[in-house]
């Protein structure tokens, strides 16, 4: 039984590990984007509007997502989630989000940041092992029980020893 636990704890870290290879080139797409936008801003002394943005990134190259089609651009309205951690934005403040297949990734301009996680425990339920040892621990427990009163509750066959 240990050996198959941590055969499945082993394939849970390598899934972890791919989550962040993509995380990584996640990274790489909404960062470049981000500096477009950068770029457009400094050039100008404005945000693009969702036209604009639209024409920057329809020529960008395909990196691990493709712009034009991965990345939606807010100048406002920004989701809860991320004015929720990050804060409420600045003047001249975008949001990138990235649908990742199971959750949205975002650029947060105002703190430069993303939503981006690169590290294995964040991605581990904590006390994994701990729950599984107790509820094993539970269920014998039980077990025992039920056999010693059937045990002890055990009608007589009339039968002395």
């Amino acid at each position: 039984m240990d050996s198959a636990f941590f055969q499945n704890s082993d394939s849970r870290i390598k899934s972890i590990e791919n989550t962040i290879e993509k995380s990584r080139n996640i990274e790489k797409t909404i960062l470049h984007v981000a500096g477009v936008i950068d770029d457009f801003f400094d050039k100008s002394k404005r945000l693009p509007t969702q036209e604009e943005y639209i024409k920057l990134v329809n020529d960008l190259p395909h990196m691990y997502y493709e712009p034009k089609k991965s990345i939606r651009y807010y100048t406002s309205n920004f989701p809860e989630s991320v004015t929720d951690r990050f804060g409420a934005p600045v003047s001249n403040s975008y949001v990138l989000d990235l649908w990742r297949g199971d959750w949205s990734e975002y650029y947060v301009s105002w703190t430069r940041s993303t939503t981006l996680v690169f590290e294995v425990d964040a991605y581990l339920t904590p006390g994994y092992g701990i729950s599984i040892q107790a509820a094993v621990s539970i269920a014998l427990f039980i077990f025992g029980v039920v056999i010693l009163r059937f045990r002890l509750t055990k009608p007589s066959t009339g039968l002395k020893p």
